[in-house]
């Protein structure tokens, strides 16, 4: 069986659009979903299958040179500017401010814990955040606003859970998924005993399990490679 599978059957599933789910001690409120939401973009990956800061690669079709002087967004800014459009505080887990940085109110954190990878990046923001964190990977150019405001609207299914994981084609996608600061303890446990796996949280936390619609999968594939950079800019023009 592969992880995906594994963590859906010992976890259960809630369905798109549920908003109240029971326990053994009946009806879970769901008041997470009434709070300002929090966007956590992990950016402080050593980009080494591509070869080059992903974070900083051009979002437009004409960007072969990704130099400055093209005027177009950077990976990193067109996904600040999807969250801040739908109103979520948004932070960046990873590195420091650009110099060049033109967005307002995006607050830059170190990782804590670097360099051990996305783990370290999600416990870094749920220190910072007074709300459950929606997480994403800076790698991620095919994301819209619809996909982000999509993501957002799933928080009334966190309930007494301490996320929502979403699971496209049978897989977990860790990095497009909300979690809640009581999993601070679960990630500071298992990081105790030297295990970094994002995924080895999930399968030992409790999480809503949502399939992601159809039209949402194209948009959760990374960019990760120079063959996969080339691929995505074919798709712009």
């Amino acid at each position: 069986m592969g992880e995906g599978a594994k963590v859906k059957s010992e976890m259960g599933r809630a369905k798109a659009g549920n908003s109240l789910m029971t326990n053994d001690h009946g009806p879970m409120t769901n008041d997470h979903h009434t709070a300002k939401p929090t966007v956590a973009i992990l950016a402080g990956g050593k980009s080494r299958r591509m070869g080059r800061d992903k974070a900083s690669i051009h979002a437009g079709p004409d960007a072969e040179s990704d130099s400055d002087s093209t005027g177009q967004q950077t990976w990193l800014e067109k996904l600040c500017w999807l969250a801040v459009s739908l109103g979520a505080t948004v932070v960046v887990v990873g590195r420091e401010r650009p110099d060049s940085w033109r967005i307002p109110n995006i607050s830059f954190l170190r990782d804590d814990t670097p360099p051990i990878g996305p783990l370290g990046g999600l416990a870094t923001a749920l220190r910072h955040a007074d709300s459950p964190v929606a997480l994403v990977g800076c790698d991620m150019p095919r994301l819209t606003e619809q996909a982000f405001r999509w993501l957002l609207s799933q928080r009334g299914s966190l309930a007494n859970a301490d996320g929502v994981v979403v699971v496209a084609g049978g897989e977990v996608q860790p990095l497009f998924s909300i979690y809640s600061p009581s999993l601070l303890p679960t990630i500071q446990r298992q990081m105790g005993h030297g295990d970094y796996s994002l995924r080895g949280v999930i399968g030992q936390a409790r999480f809503a399990m949502l399939d992601a619609p159809d039209w949402l999968l194209p948009q959760l594939a990374g960019v990760n490679t120079p063959q996969e950079l080339k691929a995505w800019r074919a798709e712009q023009s």
